[in-house]
């Protein structure tokens, strides 16, 4: 995006309506005493937050064609594939796993792939290819190495579907759940962009691993990843009920006529922080209890447990799709 001095402004202006509402619990103290000083003023971090996002690329033409109202058309789809090929090879590919075609035969284009999965799980397929490329850099400070945190994205976002499915929920709010899982944490590469020499590692800003990220990432850099999401989805264009999902998936209980989907968001997050979807190392940041996170839905841990060794083969099998289609 090319980012003009009003859409700065705009983006400026929306963090700052942002910060005057934000929560201060997160204090900037440690456990036991002692202050902790952000390596940026609020305004700061804003200013150079609102650089980074100027430079967020747009959505390829394949994902803002399934992101329509009424679904993409075969005339708009063929006009997309011609657009970017490649994108297109890779949306077949990752359609073609056993999570998405089920036991279907994998498909020969793209309008044939949106007929056999529907419209929705097609929109969120693509959001998978997309983001392979467009958040595939590694993010030392959480943990992930290259494409770490697209795995990630990909594991909390099947989790996502699989617990919304178990609850009985209806199968447009198990796509939308999929597509807020593949959205949750695309605000942590612009807090890694924040980072500099000056600023506390993760060990350290977590106090050792006792703190959350959010606590952490406020330590650091006095903003939090869940934050900037909305920020990313406004500029994006994507519709503001998957706001409140994302924005609070580490605090469902703010989340308000969304609590239930924040709910299982956060779930689905856990669930892929122990599967160690992504992570080079053990998560270094203190998380909710699975028991704590399965109890606000009712759900058993038998089944959470399944769910969680049922991710490590199928976000393999979605990434080794994705791998054979970029050669």
């Amino acid at each position: 995006m090319n980012g003009s001095a009003d859409d700065d402004a705009r983006r400026h202006e929306r963090m700052r309506r942002r910060t005057a509402k934000l929560d201060r619990e997160f204090a900037f103290s440690a456990p036991g005493g002692g202050d902790c000083r952000p390596t940026y003023t609020r305004g700061e971090a804003e200013q150079r937050a609102s650089t980074l996002l100027a430079k967020l690329p747009a959505l390829p033409a394949i994902v803002l064609e399934a992101s329509k109202p009424a679904g993409a058309s075969v005339e708009g789809l063929e006009a997309a594939v011609e657009k970017d090929p490649s994108l297109a090879a890779m949306v077949l590919a990752v359609g073609g796993s056993s999570f998405f075609r089920g036991d279907g035969p994998p498909a020969r284009n793209l309008a044939a792939l949106m007929e056999q999965v529907g419209t929705a799980a097609f929109r969120g397929l693509t959001f998978v290819a997309a983001f392979r490329g467009i958040f595939g850099a590694a993010l030392p400070w959480y943990g992930y190495g290259e494409r770490g945190l697209w795995r990630h994205l990909v594991g909390t976002a099947v989790a996502a579907r699989k617990l919304g499915r178990a609850m009985g929920l209806h199968k447009l709010a198990c796509e939308t759940l999929f597509l807020a899982g593949m959205l949750h944490d695309i605000g942590k590469p612009t807090v890694q962009g924040l980072l500099d020499s000056r600023a506390p590692s993760a060990e350290a800003a977590s106090q050792g691993g006792t703190l959350t990220v959010l606590e952490a990432e406020l330590r650091a850099v006095n903003m939090t990843h869940t934050e900037l999401v909305p920020l990313i989805l406004d500029i994006w264009g994507v519709e503001h009920d998957i706001f409140a999902m994302t924005e609070h998936h580490h605090a469902p209980q703010r989340a308000g006529a969304h609590a239930v989907q924040a709910s299982l968001l956060q779930l689905a997050d856990v669930l892929a922080n122990l599967a160690g979807t992504g992570l080079e190392h053990e998560y270094g940041f203190s998380n909710v209890p699975l028991e704590k996170a399965a109890g606000r839905l009712n759900l058993s841990l038998e089944l959470c447990r399944s769910v969680q060794e049922e991710l490590g083969w199928t976000v393999a099998e979605i990434a080794t799709e994705a791998d054979s289609a970029a050669g």
